[in-house]
């Protein structure tokens, strides 16, 4: 990790100051620790519902609303989930001209947090998201994508928890095995935070298909 941002001049978010392959993290409020984490695993999170409406549709235009809805299966305790239900509500606008398609999506999500950090997070939060996707080639698109939200956290001396965390993804997507106007959809993308301060997902490769 440390090479790979040392490598794109990354910065490395104080991972530099402890030892490698520890993982745990704590918050302390007056000495005292509210909520921690120390054993890395994989463990089931709360899911996510979504439902998205057209609004509009136009040539080159189109628009939709999408609603969210998180179901809370996860464990606060390891990190992995809410104690209550969560909300979302977005607007989505996305063009298309060409080899190039530009999305852009706005919203509110309401996410209760941990009991014990009811007093330093924020419920309600705003985010965003950019994405711009050019074609390659007609079964190949490059895409970039840009995304963020407003702080969760507040009353807080800790200035890496109280900036706008942000993600740059940058991956690829395609269609395959196309037969009778259908096809499989797969995308392919490497998600990285390029403050390296903030509350944002550190590195996180993902894919999709349909």
């Amino acid at each position: 990790m440390h090479n790979y941002h040392d490598q794109f001049g990354f910065l490395n978010g104080g991972r530099e100051n402890v030892d490698n392959g520890r993982f745990s993290y704590r918050v302390t409020e007056s000495g005292s620790t509210l909520y921690s984490v120390s054993e890395a695993g994989f463990v089931p999170s709360d899911w996510t519902l979504a439902l998205k409406t057209k609004l509009y549709s136009g040539k080159t235009l189109k628009l939709a609303a999408q609603h969210l809805v998180s179901i809370p299966l996860g464990n606060p305790n390891s990190g992995a989930g809410a104690h209550l239900p969560g909300f979302g509500f977005s607007l989505i606008a996305s063009g298309a001209w060409n080899w190039f398609k530009s999305t852009t999506q706005i919203g509110a999500s309401v996410v209760p947090p941990p009991e014990a950090l009811d007093s330093l997070m924020r419920p309600i939060s705003l985010g965003w998201m950019q994405n711009f996707e050019f074609k390659l080639i007609p079964s190949l698109s490059l895409l970039v994508q840009w995304q963020g939200e407003t702080p969760r956290f507040k009353n807080t001396d800790n200035i890496g928890l109280t900036i706008i965390p942000l993600d740059l993804i940058i991956g690829f997507s395609g269609t395959a095995f196309e037969r009778d106007s259908r096809h499989l959809f797969w995308q392919v993308g490497f998600s990285e935070d390029p403050l390296g301060k903030g509350a944002s997902i550190d590195l996180s490769p993902y894919r999709d298909w349909e």
